[in-house]
């Protein structure tokens, strides 16, 4: 079982510490989200996108968005794409697909996994199962609220995603604040295996949000 421990993105946890330099950085550029491994994850600064994904020197490859989609067996859902500097769609994620609670789906909508919450939860945490696009069981995570380390493994226990946050590299202090996540993709995984650790992640990251919220607020 995984002990994970994350919390989301926010403005007030989670700010640029040079945000014009960084802004200007979302461009179109020659980085490929398949080629790179390591990820510093902050919130955009454009009005239809949620999250972007920058190399540790600051540049930007790629960031979410919410977007329509044209198939009608998802025309009443909330769509977000992973889309890359040129433009390009290179994931999507739902929620509400069968009886999971988030599915992702490569660049020509096919399923490449699913995440379900586990019935009962912790306090603190979300628990729930990793499931492929055969709806087999992956892996079981529990995520905590705060975080300084987590991990996503697949069944023959390579990681899928590594997450820190609460530890900047010196050399990036002059880009990042210091309670930036940090995000590594795993190695001797395929590009599938990729988008489907980032985007549980981003599901999770989501719903400790809204969690923590209702808490603040009550």
């Amino acid at each position: 079982m995984i002990i994970a421990s994350l919390v989301f993105f926010s403005i007030g946890f989670w700010q640029l510490r040079k945000g014009n330099l960084l802004e200007k950085n979302i461009v179109k550029n020659d980085l490929t989200f398949w080629g790179i491994d390591t990820y510093v994850l902050l919130e955009l600064p454009g009005n239809n996108k949620h999250l972007g994904l920058y190399t540790p020197d600051g540049r930007y490859v790629a960031g979410t968005k919410m977007i329509s989609s044209t198939l009608p067996i998802l025309k009443n859902k909330e769509v977000f794409g992973l889309e890359a500097s040129d433009g390009e769609i290179l994931a999507y994620f739902h929620s509400e697909v069968k009886n999971y609670d988030w599915a992702i789906y490569d660049s020509n909508y096919n399923c490449v996994g699913m995440f379900k919450e586990n019935m009962i939860q912790g306090f603190g945490m979300v628990r729930g199962s990793l499931m492929n696009e055969k709806e087999i069981k992956i892996s079981e995570i529990e995520v905590e609220f705060d975080f300084f380390e987590t991990s996503f493994r697949t069944m023959d226990d390579r990681i899928l995603i590594n997450c820190k946050r609460g530890y900047m590299p010196l050399e990036w202090s002059e880009r990042f604040g210091l309670n930036v996540p940090i995000i590594k993709l795993g190695n001797n995984i395929s590009n599938g295996e990729k988008i489907f650790g980032l985007g549980v992640l981003l599901y999770i990251l989501e719903t400790i949000k809204v969690r923590k919220s209702r808490i603040f607020n009550d």
